[in-house]
């Protein structure tokens, strides 16, 4: 459920105040109750582990930034690391880099996302930017009772949108509208999930890198459309198949 970002800024501010061995004493009764998981649902996480980190060598940071350090920057990123990094060595040592990742890293860096191609493997995910990108709502509609064309809300920026809009905008089997602070023609009201969710299809665009609500739209009753994807995030989008 999304929270608001006030309340996401001071929980975060608030557990970045406890100091950091109280977190660190517990990894290992962590670890020991994953173990103790069936094999069916320990494979589920090796399999997820892998797919994140591609890389099976040692490597040195580039960089060489502390996890320890706690920065201000970047808020909903910095607590969404903070949840997994407060339980390591504050001496512990990575790169980092919490921004719309469309290239790939000449070193291992963590990161939020990644372009879909082979060589993709120093971008390690983390689930990143959560209060925005996995915020699930229940959709009490059925998929026949909803309304039967593609609906669509969001800022036009990228030229793959404008080209998109440009096709489609008057079509009567889509409502298609920018919601962004930009003057053009095909300005529209801002439609909130549940709002959308009373259509049969979601249309689906990437922006900066994946598609922001991609992750709600999949969780409701409609269909999601959505070209062929190029990134990917802790949602593993290169995993879905289409049709």
């Amino acid at each position: 459920m999304l929270q608001s970002r006030l309340f996401m800024n001071l929980k975060g501010i608030g557990i970045s105040f406890i100091p950091r061995y109280f977190f660190q004493i517990n990894l290992n009764k962590i670890f020991n109750e994953i173990l103790k998981y069936n094999t069916k649902e320990l494979e589920n996480i090796q399999t997820r582990v892998k797919y994140y980190n591609k890389i099976n060598q040692f490597f040195t940071p580039a960089k060489k930034e502390k996890i320890g350090k706690f920065s201000f920057k970047k808020t909903s990123y910095t607590f969404d690391a903070y949840e997994i990094s407060k339980y390591f060595k504050d001496g512990f040592l990575r790169d980092k880099d919490f921004n719309d990742i469309r290239h790939t890293f000449k070193n291992p860096t963590i990161c939020k996302s990644r372009p879909l191609e082979d060589n993709n493997k120093n971008n390690i995910l983390l689930k990143l930017n959560k209060n925005r990108h996995f915020c699930f709502l229940k959709d009490d509609i059925n998929y026949e009772n909803k309304k039967d064309i593609a609906i669509f809300r969001g800022a036009v920026y990228q030229e793959h949108r404008k080209n998109f809009f440009h096709s489609y905008f008057n079509k009567t089997f889509c409502d298609i509208g920018d919601t962004s602070k930009q003057p053009n023609q095909w300005k529209k009201s801002f439609l909130s999930k549940k709002e959308q969710m009373k259509y049969k299809f979601i249309i689906s665009l990437e922006g900066n890198d994946v598609a922001s609500n991609l992750k709600w739209a999949m969780n409701s009753n409609s269909l999601v459309l959505a070209p062929k994807m190029t990134c990917e995030t802790w949602f593993m989008e290169g995993s879905l198949k289409p049709n």
